[in-house]
């Protein structure tokens, strides 16, 4: 009896050790779970001092192939953008990429965004390029081929025309030698006296954009004779009728001309003499029968006529004529009608580097200023030229100013707002979620912030969901410009509104320049 009392003692001073190893091992592990859960987050920091350059700052480019250098601190991957919508994946950070722009030509612009191992987005930059892979079409309506003329000179009339470029340069080849004919505008004829030899003789117009697209006419062959002997057709005796169906046109049937000096081309039957005017009334003496006449209007623009008339043994036809309208730039004046315009009219912009969109007429060189500060030097007139804002955030002015042999306009000037910083960071977002037999969603809500610059102001919130597990790997899901935001499908990428998910959550605020700023990260659990 007293050995099986001293078996249960044993027995209960065991059982007793055990109870009070266990307590401690439990007491150990929640104050472990509590000391790692009492850890403060890792710090979510975003990438700083981006930039974008497109083609080394080129402000054209031909093609929709183009290589983008990029700068950014602390990025671990970048995306890239043609709308500042639809984005690429995100990829590792490099200083180099090749990129497509979108395949509609004009002015282009790629957008450039970059996040942190931290899962922290740095605001989006920005640059922009004129996109013009169209060369122009060059008509020459002047010398005609074929045709005969006098010396000791052939008006050349032709009229360039680019879907994107105010005027270009141009040059004729007469015999496959250049002649400079300078700056000419698009989609207006332009005419120009070309002296020639007799002989036969090949032209032909060369016409190049600011993006360096060239386009080149038609080749016209022609024979120029000597002017005291026009060709004209062996006369015959005896004819039964005057001459008839008389033709003629102007400049081979253009609508305008900038010029006096013009090119009738002319067709008649049995006409052995023929005469021209200017208003039907006063007339040249009678001349041998010609297909093609050099010829000079009447002075003062507006609406011009060509009368012709023909004769031969038998007698005179009817008159016939042809109209164009003479639109001569006034001799004496300087340029005119002078615009500038900031980034095609934007009323912000993120950075100093812009581009502007210029017209002028009449103007053969311009210069350009900021703020009303010292001008660059004169540089030949431009439709279109990349420019640098003074730095400082605020109102910014550019002044322009053209000139041509006759004087110097009055400048011409455009603003915008410069805006380099970034909004207040949200820093009280909150996450909740609400759920019932049909749906799942999460309910985003915080408190609305201002931008630091005053004249920029708060235009919208764009809101990123992420997995939970770190690091973040934030896509944006929305936009919106209330301090609220629902997210209706908080689930995986299949869409499925399902229970027991985890994602965490950041809303940015973003300034009418586009600066974009950073916020704090809230994680919701359904």
């Amino acid at each position: 009896m007293r050995k099986k009392n001293s078996e249960d003692a044993f027995e209960q001073m065991v059982s007793m050790k055990t109870v009070l190893l266990g307590g401690i091992a439990i007491v150990a592990l929640f104050a472990a779970v509590l000391f790692m859960t009492s850890q403060p987050k890792p710090a979510v920091t975003a990438p700083t001092a981006l930039s974008i350059s497109i083609s080394n700052g080129a402000p054209y480019t031909r093609s929709a192939e183009v290589f983008l250098k990029l700068s950014a601190i602390g990025a671990k991957d970048c995306a890239y953008s043609n709308d500042n919508a639809a984005w690429s994946a995100w990829e590792q950070f490099t200083d180099n990429e090749h990129w497509v722009l979108q395949s509609a030509e004009g002015m282009k612009t790629v957008y450039y965004k970059c996040r942190s191992a931290s899962g922290g987005i740095a605001g989006t930059v920005s640059d922009t390029i004129l996109f013009d892979a169209t060369s122009p079409t060059v008509d020459v309506t002047a010398p005609v081929s074929g045709a005969v003329y006098p010396a000791p000179a052939v008006t050349l009339t032709f009229t360039p025309r680019d879907n994107l470029a105010y005027s270009l340069v141009c040059t004729a080849y007469l015999d496959g030698a250049g002649s400079n004919i300078g700056q000419v505008r698009s989609k207006q004829t332009h005419s120009a006296d070309i002296v020639v030899s007799t002989g036969s003789h090949s032209l032909y117009v060369k016409c190049r954009d600011d993006a360096g697209n060239e386009g080149v006419s038609a080749t016209k062959e022609f024979t120029v004779v000597p002017a005291q002997a026009p060709p004209t057709p062996t006369p015959q005796q005896g004819y039964s009728a005057p001459p008839a169906n008389l033709y003629i046109a102007i400049n081979n049937g253009a609508q305008t001309t900038d010029t006096t000096a013009v090119v009738l081309s002319l067709s008649a039957i049995n006409a052995t003499q023929c005469r021209y005017s200017n208003d039907g009334l006063s007339w040249t003496a009678w001349e041998p029968y010609l297909q093609s006449r050099a010829w000079v209007l009447a002075s003062g623009n507006g609406v011009k006529s060509v009368h012709y008339q023909c004769q031969n043994d038998a007698g005179v036809s009817p008159t016939v004529y042809d109209t164009i309208k003479l639109d001569v730039p006034l001799v004496g004046t300087p340029p005119q009608s002078l615009s500038v315009s900031i980034n095609n009219g934007a009323r912000y912009v993120m950075g100093r580097n812009v581009g502007l969109t210029l017209s002028a007429i009449g103007a053969s060189e311009c210069r350009y200023n900021n703020d009303g500060n010292a001008y660059v030097d004169w540089e030949p007139y431009y439709t279109y030229r990349s420019w640098t804002l003074l730095s400082g955030d605020g109102v910014k002015t550019v002044y322009y100013q053209c000139r041509n042999s006759n004087g110097w306009s009055s400048p011409a000037w455009s603003t915008i707002f410069m805006d380099t910083v970034a909004p207040f960071s949200v820093t009280e977002l909150t996450g909740s979620v609400e759920s019932n037999a049909e749906r799942t969603r999460v309910i985003l809500v915080w408190y609305g912030v201002t931008d630091p610059q005053p004249g920029s102001n708060v235009n919208r919130y764009n809101v990123y969901r992420s997995d939970a597990a770190m690091p973040y790997s934030f896509e944006k899901i929305g936009e919106t410009t209330d301090t609220r935001f629902t997210d209706e499908s908080p689930s995986d990428s299949s869409g499925g509104s399902v229970s027991g998910f985890t994602r965490a959550y950041t809303v940015h605020a973003v300034d009418n320049a586009g600066n974009e700023g950073d916020g704090n990260v809230v994680v919701v659990t359904g």
